[in-house]
C-alpha cells in the first residue's frame, strides 16, 4: 500500500505496508501504520 499526493507543491509519496508471500508464509517487510498490521 502506498501514500501519494501533494504537500504544497511538493509531491509526496511512500511505502506505507509492504507484505510478501514466501513459500505460503507471509512476511511483513514494512509497517508503517499506527496500530500494526501484526497486533489485529
Amino acid at each position: 500500500m502506498f501514500h501519494v499526493g501533494w504537500r504544497g507543491e511538493k509531491r509526496v509519496y511512500g511505502c506505507v505496508i509492504h507484505i510478501e508471500i514466501k513459500e505460503g508464509k507471509i512476511w511483513i517487510q514494512r509497517d508503517g501504520t499506527e496500530v500494526g498490521i501484526e497486533e489485529n
